[in-house]
């Protein structure tokens, strides 16, 4: 019951605040990079916004933190935020809750706090959520700085990040230039204009099994992906064995539907590696709904 009320209301303040940043000038898809869900979500709460019937404290949170957003937002970098509750309960179905946010500007071009944010981005994984899109190969997160030139100036977890006793374990502490696959795919996005700098790989269930597949049915896998993406709000772009095209300066999501020993990805992108797993989660949950 209190977990449903709590839910309720974070709905409400991502609502007032959806509406507040869109009245701002805020794109839908800024707005959805914030809030780590996608366009169409948001879309969904802005519509809800204009038929009224509004949480008034929510109105008043929205309102409190909408400026410091605003300003923020022309720092540069991305900006992140958290969203939490501090719920008390008495008689009955009435819930009392404060909530205070944790609003950043994450340096994404700070070479000395891309390291951290690795680690913390791997240790924010919900493996509840994420575990059954784990490749077989294991997973990594990838970071460039600004205007990257060569595979030294991405940073990366050294052989993946694998499963073991339930966690996600690292074999080393992230570090520069350990990464050729994921390196060499954002070094091609930053040729080609894309804005984000972080990467991971994910291999969902829909695709998983396409390499023993023949070639129409494999690609009748990455299509029915591709489309269960766009229509949750994601812009996605293929890119057969990591490569992306020169048509991914606009991407959130590259699909690889793999090929004879070569397994299917999904390459999920984001600006830093704390954003980046927001993004993780909303493609796993936009995927995992309807299937």
């Amino acid at each position: 019951m209190v977990h449903a009320l709590v839910s309720e209301y974070l709905t409400s303040i991502q609502t007032s605040l959806s509406a507040r940043l869109s009245k701002a000038g805020w794109p839908q898809q800024k707005i959805a990079d914030l809030l780590g869900t996608n366009q169409t979500a948001i879309s969904r709460l802005l519509k809800l916004h204009a038929e009224g019937d509004l949480d008034q404290q929510a109105e008043a949170i929205a309102r409190s933190w909408a400026p410091e957003l605003l300003s923020m937002a022309g720092e540069g970098g991305f900006i992140g935020i958290e969203l939490s509750l501090t719920v008390a309960t008495s008689v009955g179905a009435h819930l009392e809750a404060n909530a205070s946010v944790q609003i950043s500007v994450e340096d994404i071009g700070n070479p000395s706090a891309l390291l951290d944010q690795l680690d913390k981005a791997r240790n924010r994984l919900d493996l509840r959520r994420v575990k059954a899109h784990i490749p077989t190969i294991g997973i990594n997160i990838a970071a460039a700085i600004e205007n990257p030139t060569s595979r030294n100036d991405i940073a990366a977890f050294p052989g993946r990040l694998a499963m073991i006793d339930g966690s996600l374990m690292a074999r080393a502490e992230p570090n520069w230039g350990v990464s050729r696959h994921l390196a060499n795919l954002l070094l091609a996005l930053s040729r080609v204009g894309n804005p984000f700098r972080s990467v991971a790989n994910i291999s969902p269930p829909l695709l998983q099994g396409a390499k023993q597949r023949v070639a129409d049915q494999a690609r009748r896998a990455s299509n029915l992906v591709r489309s269960r993406l766009q229509e949750a709000g994601f812009r996605c772009t293929l890119a057969p064995g990591g490569r992306p095209a020169e048509n991914a300066f606009d991407s959130d999501v590259l699909i690889d539907g793999g090929s004879f020993g070569w397994e299917p990805s999904l390459y999920v992108l984001g600006g830093d590696p704390l954003h980046l797993v927001k993004r993780i989660h909303s493609v796993v949950d936009s995927l995992t709904a309807q299937i």
